[in-house]
């Protein structure tokens, strides 16, 4: 339900070029994580969206919506928001270690709830 009201509200866009091959970079642990989500995290981005694992389980979410600095991402259960993302024409930035924050949004017993992780230092 988030999912679809989340694409709803944003429409189809376009991917930025910058994202066409995934890089993995290696994160910390998701803050206010529950047991499933416990773990050292990380974190693929590639042209169609994010997909980020602890290990134990792996989470794809699609792309839905970008900006300099920051990208949006949802999958079924969340929405993700990261923030340091490298401009459209910083090719492979990425890979030049620059630390992005990625911010899960998700719904449990009637409330938003937020959740954190640092990557790529």
């Amino acid at each position: 339900m988030l999912r679809t009201l989340f694409l709803t509200l944003c429409g189809a866009l376009a991917l930025p070029a910058s994202l066409v091959a995934q890089e993995l970079m290696f994160c910390g642990e998701w803050s206010n994580a529950s047991l499933r989500h416990k773990g050292e995290v990380t974190l693929r981005v590639a042209d169609t969206g994010l997909t980020w694992s602890n290990g134990k389980s792996e989470y794809t979410a699609a792309y839905v919506d970008g900006k300099p600095g920051r990208m949006t991402f949802v999958d079924d259960a969340s929405v993700y928001i990261a923030y340091g993302v490298p401009e459209q024409n910083d090719q492979n930035a990425w890979f030049l270690g620059k630390p992005v924050s990625l911010v899960r949004i998700f719904y449990v017993s009637s409330e938003l709830k937020t959740s954190q992780l640092k990557c790529g230092y």
